[in-house]
């Protein structure tokens, strides 16, 4: 239990470094060290926390804000070059955090208090869909290529994100617009 409750706090912090570090990076080859860095070592880390601890947003929370911020293209820093695979690998694993998150939390969908709906589910739903649409908006990839190559990437995550679009109760929503108002 203590060695869980460790690597929990140590993953959070780390989160939060991160999206420290990727939030102050504003060039191009800052930003790539960072990429070069995180991807493919530490990312898996961090889906398996999402994966781990999704019931918990103290965890997941950071995780999701991290990849929030590592696809969000502010001073075009992530302008890759034509040759190059990093803007398909960076949605990719994206798309793994989405549909990760999106899976564990519908499974859990019952067994969530009500008073505990928005910190255990909307929250992370709402990132997400900030997520996806920093991703669509970014203009480094090419959403073309997913298809041509048999990868299900993009429809994965669209189609996790209308599964929990769909599963926020109509009341939910209505009450949300009201408060935006």
């Amino acid at each position: 239990m203590f060695q869980a409750d460790e690597a929990k706090m140590c993953l959070i912090g780390l989160a939060r470094d991160i999206r420290g570090l990727a939030s102050s990076f504003s060039s191009k080859p800052s930003y790539m060290m960072l990429f070069d860095w995180l991807y493919p070592k530490y990312t898996g880390i961090l889906v398996k926390g999402v994966e781990i601890w999704s019931h918990d947003p103290q965890v997941t929370t950071p995780i999701l804000k991290l990849y929030e911020e590592l696809v969000q293209n502010k001073s075009q820093r992530l302008q890759f070059g034509v040759s190059s695979t990093s803007g398909i690998l960076l949605f990719r694993e994206t798309s793994k955090v989405i549909c990760t998150y999106g899976s564990r939390i519908l499974s859990e969908e019952g067994n969530i208090p009500k008073d505990q709906k928005y910190p255990m589910r909307l929250k992370g739903i709402s990132i997400c869909f900030s997520m996806m649409k920093a991703a669509l908006c970014g203009n480094y990839v090419n959403f073309g290529v997913f298809r041509l190559y048999g990868d299900d990437a993009l429809e994965s995550a669209l189609h996790t994100l209308v599964k929990l679009l769909l599963s926020i109760p109509q009341s939910d929503l209505l009450v949300s617009s009201v408060l935006c108002v």
